[in-house]
C-alpha cells in the first residue's frame, strides 16, 4: 500500500499557510498533592482554587504538556490562563516552564510573571478572565511529541519579587485551565516520531 501524499493546507480567506490550534490542560485534571491546603479542587465551581495566601515556590499545579504532530516545528507557543475574575485586581499569577525533548537532559526551569488580561472587568460579578504570559520561545525544537512542563503559582508575597508588591486579591481565586495556542501547518507528522 502506498503512503498517501501529504499537502500543505492553505488557508483560503488569508493565504496563511498555517492554522491556530490550542492544546488544553483543564486545572481539574491535574493532581494536587499539597498538605497545606493553599491550593485546593473547587467541585462546585469546576476549578482549582488558589487561597490568598497561595506561596511561590512550593505549592504549584503542574501539567505536562506534550506537544501535537500538528504542531509547525520550530515556531512560538502562546500560553495563558483562564480563571474567574470577581475583582478589578489580578492576582499574582506567577508560570514557570521546561521545554523537555524526548531523548535530551532535563532542562532548567524558566520562571515568568503573567504580562496581560485579555478582557475588561466590567466592575461587579464573576467573569470568565484570559490571563496571557510572554511567548514560550520554541525555536531551537525540531522535534515532535516534546513536553513543556508548566507550574502555575499564586505569588501571594511577591517571593519571586516579579511584581511591584504583594497579591493584591485577598480572597481565593479560581484557576480553569491552562492552554496555550501554537501554529499548526498539517495533520501530523509524516513518520512516527519526527515531523519529516
Amino acid at each position: 500500500m502506498t503512503a498517501p501524499v501529504l499537502t500543505k493546507r492553505i488557508r483560503y480567506d488569508t493565504g496563511q499557510n498555517f492554522f491556530w490550534d490550542d492544546d488544553r490542560f483543564p486545572a481539574l485534571g491535574a493532581g494536587l498533592d499539597n498538605a497545606s491546603g493553599r491550593i485546593d479542587y473547587d467541585f462546585t465551581e469546576c476549578a482549582v482554587g488558589y487561597q490568598a495566601n497561595a506561596r511561590y515556590p512550593n505549592e504549584p499545579l503542574c501539567i505536562a504538556a506534550q506537544n501535537s504532530h500538528k504542531w509547525m516545528l520550530r515556531t512560538e507557543v502562546r500560553p495563558h490562563l483562564h480563571w474567574v475574575q470577581a475583582q478589578a485586581a489580578v492576582p499574582n499569577w506567577l508560570m514557570q516552564y521546561r521545554i523537555w525533548e524526548n531523548g535530551a537532559v532535563k532542562p532548567a526551569w524558566v520562571l515568568q510573571a503573567y504580562d496581560a488580561t485579555v478582557f475588561t472587568y466590567p466592575g461587579a460579578g464573576e467573569i470568565c478572565q484570559i490571563t496571557t504570559f510572554p511567548n514560550i520561545d520554541m525555536s531551537a525544537v525540531d522535534s515532535v511529541s516534546c513536553f513543556i512542563d508548566i507550574r502555575i503559582f499564586r505569588d501571594s508575597a511577591n517571593t519571586s519579587t516579579l511584581f511591584a508588591g504583594a497579591d493584591p486579591v485577598a480572597t481565593v481565586v479560581l484557576l480553569k485551565e491552562y492552554d496555550h495556542h501554537r501554529p499548526e501547518d498539517g495533520p501530523g507528522s509524516v513518520t512516527e516520531f519526527r515531523k519529516t
